[in-house]
């Protein structure tokens, strides 16, 4: 009887460890702040979803099923904001993981990645100072698990 009682105890605590666990969203919306103490500002997380883009846009989709780099060139003249996005289209069974190195001002920052699902990865970078960003953004993908996964990808950069 202690075995079959000791054995029910623990099934109710397993059950009630899961429905936490179950319950908790993959791919909450977050936004982390970066201040690179050089008049520019990095903003990182997760969206909504893909904005519309108004200036010297690069739009694209690829696979893959090991890294890829898709870089965007800034130009001063183009703009003090920089954005991209980069989305999973192959659905909640496949996934990627995304991180961005921005390269301003004769600078390197590589960014912490993002796992992306069902919302998009994006990455802002903003010159406060009023003159435009020179340098590059660049995103690494990463499938999340095995074999292929498709995505696309959005590069923006214009004045604010």
């Amino acid at each position: 009887m202690k075995k079959f009682t000791s054995l029910v105890l623990a099934l109710a605590l397993s059950l009630a460890l899961c429905i936490p666990a179950l319950a908790a969203e993959p791919n909450a919306i977050t936004e982390e702040v970066y201040d690179l103490g050089n008049g520019v500002t990095v903003t990182v997380g997760l969206a909504d979803k893909v904005p519309d883009m108004w200036g010297r846009a690069i739009i694209g989709s690829s696979t893959t099923d090991n890294s890829r780099v898709q870089t965007y060139n800034m130009t001063a003249s183009q703009g003090n904001v920089c954005l991209a996005y980069v989305w999973n289209d192959d659905g909640p069974n496949s996934g990627l993981r995304v991180s961005f190195d921005v390269y301003t001002n004769g600078e390197f920052f590589p960014i912490e990645a993002q796992t992306v699902i069902s919302q998009p990865a994006y990455i802002r970078v903003e010159s406060h100072s009023g003159s435009g960003l020179n340098g590059y953004v660049r995103a690494i993908i990463n499938p999340l698990y095995s074999g292929n996964v498709a995505y696309s990808y959005k590069f923006d950069q214009s004045w604010k």
